[in-house]
């Protein structure tokens, strides 16, 4: 009996860690998702800037060409570099809006987060995070304290399966009133005399013999 209270109390320390297994999972989601979002964000920036870079150069070119400084080709290849990085920044505008935002995962509705998801400067890491001891670090993780409470609920089962090779005894208790024994034995004060009923049990699934047909052979004796 105590070994199955421990492998249910394992079992349910395991299902609370698969509980914050999924709540770091979601966080892990959410912060990816934040961070592809910025990181697109700044690649659009750049792309924007790139392609005003682009088209001054154009221009610049074509003035040169008009003033005989210059080639046609090279008016061609400027204005190639213009199209080719104009071409960029639809993928990324795509990019930008595709993926689901970090208040779905949060519970709230699309578009509820959007002033704060505007496009803003990101701060760099100037250090690296503090991570501690890496033996500290896997105790912390949920998965791996799941894998440790599901080994101990095995132990503890395997603890129940060796009490199964030894015989257990119950032994109930029963009592019932005696009209005839009340009216030769009762008592001044009226109280009726009641016979007991003793019938120990003994069953081992050792005389089972392996078949594993029906229950564990049972063997009765009753006491009065």
């Amino acid at each position: 009996m105590r070994r199955s209270v421990e492998a249910a109390r394992a079992d349910l320390g395991a299902q609370q860690e698969n509980l914050r297994d999924a709540q770091v999972t979601v966080a892990a989601e959410v912060a990816r998702i934040y961070f592809e979002l910025r990181g697109t964000q700044k690649r659009l920036d750049v792309a924007r800037q790139n392609l005003a870079s682009e088209d001054q150069t154009q221009q610049l070119t074509q003035l040169r060409y008009d003033a005989g400084r210059v080639t046609e080709l090279d008016v061609q290849q400027s204005r190639a570099r213009l199209k080719a990085t104009e071409a960029t920044i639809p993928p990324l505008e795509a990019a930008r809006s595709s993926p689901p935002t970090p208040g779905v995962l949060l519970g709230q509705r699309p578009g509820a987060l959007d002033a704060e998801l505007k496009p803003v400067e990101v701060r760099t890491w100037a250090k690296a995070l503090p991570i501690g001891d890496t033996a500290e670090l896997l105790q912390r993780r949920p998965d791996v304290r799941v894998a440790e409470r599901q080994l101990a609920a095995a132990n503890a089962r395997v603890g129940v399966a060796k009490s199964d090779l030894f015989p257990r005894v119950n032994v109930p208790a029963s009592s019932a009133s005696s009209p005839a024994t009340s009216a030769a034995c009762s008592t001044p004060l009226g109280s009726d005399a009641r016979a007991w009923s003793v019938t120990p049990s003994v069953s081992w699934a050792a005389l089972d013999f392996g078949l594993g047909q029906g229950p564990p052979a049972r063997q009765q004796g009753a006491v009065r």
